[in-house]
């Protein structure tokens, strides 16, 4: 055997060595180590977060799916390109099915007249469960739902009472199909930040420098009422609950009613010159940072 062959074999015997035993191992240590399942995250714009441009490019889509357009949505439902579903698939390294939609409501039906197409929270488990997206290898499920119902027009008809009802009836039942489906999946109940300056009075605008305060009573009256929905539901079903109200707010110095640095705001306020935030009076990119690492500490491995 000459050298040059002696060196050939020498080198294709220490790849089969390697193949067969060290990169073999590392494969395998690898495929453990990586997690299997998927997470769901239900909702509305809060998970969602696409821009204004989003939403309509997917309404355009929808009506018109010929149209060479570009946007990711489901079911005419806009996604952002880092929302907190996506954000939560990256922490934990489950694959994200996303049914969030802006403008999804609890338990107001959608109308044709709706200046913003959206389903129900009902619509989104019915399409998870015929995509299969809700299994037993499912392991982390989010909701967050109920802030569109609260300014329905049938919905403000109604009294406190019968709202309260019908939110805890109908959430209910949709977490009762989700555990049918999933099992093994921590569901977890999520709230919506402060809107308010932490009495009876919103921040309209927080610009050069300046926050506007706007006497608003309506608007911590239907923010109480959901995180007691919310919360009811929560206790019921035996759901962890964030209470996102409780932690981002005035008091904790990260709310877009305060005139601190945008990349401590984690929401913003509804004229807002952050930069940070893709709809007005909703999360910034440090507030779906938040979102998603605290939704991610309930994920079991």
């Amino acid at each position: 055997m000459s050298r040059l062959s002696r060196v050939v074999a020498s080198v294709a015997a220490s790849a089969l060595v390697l193949g067969g035993g060290v990169l073999g191992t590392t494969a395998a240590q690898a495929e453990d180590a990586a997690p299997s399942g998927n997470y769901v995250s239900f909702g509305d714009s809060i998970p969602s977060n696409p821009t204004v441009l989003d939403v309509v490019m997917a309404k355009v889509k929808g009506t018109h799916p010929e149209l060479p357009i570009q946007v990711e949505a489901v079911d005419g439902c806009a996604h952002g390109g880092d929302n907190v579903g996506k954000r939560v698939a990256a922490k934990t390294g489950l694959t994200l099915s996303d049914y969030s939609c802006p403008g999804a409501t609890a338990y107001t039906p959608p109308s044709p007249q709706d200046p913003i197409p959206h389903n129900m929270f009902s619509q989104q488990v019915d399409r998870a469960l015929g995509d299969g997206a809700l299994t037993p290898d499912t392991k982390l499920v989010s909701v967050v739902i109920g802030v569109n119902d609260t300014y329905q027009k049938s919905n403000l008809q109604r009294p406190q009472e019968e709202r309260l009802d019908l939110y805890h009836k109908e959430v209910s039942a949709q977490i009762d199909r989700i555990r049918e489906a999933a099992p093994n999946a921590t569901v977890v109940m999520v709230g919506y930040p402060d809107e308010t300056d932490g009495g009876n009075y919103t921040c309209a605008t927080n610009l050069l420098g300046q926050t506007s305060h706007w006497y608003f009573p309506a608007v911590r009256y239907y923010q109480e009422e959901l995180r007691t929905e919310q919360r009811a539901v929560a206790e019921e079903k035996g759901l962890p609950y964030l209470d996102m109200a409780d932690e981002i707010n005035i008091e904790k110095n990260n709310s877009g009613c305060l005139n601190i640095d945008p990349g401590q705001r984690l929401n913003a306020a509804i004229f807002d010159d952050s930069g940070l935030h893709n709809l007005a009076g909703h999360l910034t990119g440090p507030g779906n940072e938040y979102y998603a690492e605290r939704i991610s500490s309930f994920y079991q491995h």
